[in-house]
């Protein structure tokens, strides 16, 4: 699982997969990730439906993602800000208040997470 403010098309990304480079189900933002302040970033996966938002607002969407975070099994190599590649650079930011809810929420109780 990845979560990165910047994709190489400048845009937000969120992508899952159990096999490195293999079969990975990708949500992509549709604007570059506001910076100079602080942004909340959430994602959800509810049955097929993979939603991405930005400060509450939808900023994109993957109707056929089949991976949850259960289905990545036990796991070594866990960062927040930083990528298992060495050559893919750091988070410059902050992070703050990093959640795993057991279910979806919906797209109103996401919003009334954002400031």
């Amino acid at each position: 699982m990845m979560p990165t403010v910047r994709n190489g098309s400048g845009v937000p990304r969120f992508s899952i997969t159990t096999e490195h480079g293999y079969n990975e189900q990708v949500i992509d933002g549709s604007a570059a990730m506001p910076t100079g302040r602080w942004v909340h970033v959430a994602v959800t996966v509810s049955d097929t439906l993979g939603t991405l938002y930005v400060d509450g607002v939808e900023a994109g969407s993957n109707a056929q993602m089949s991976l949850a975070l259960a289905d990545l099994g036990a796991t070594t190599q866990n960062w927040l800000g930083r990528s298992q590649y060495s050559s893919d650079a750091f988070l410059k930011g902050r992070i703050d208040d990093f959640r795993i809810y057991g279910g979806a929420l919906g797209s109103a109780e996401v919003a009334a997470l954002a400031p």
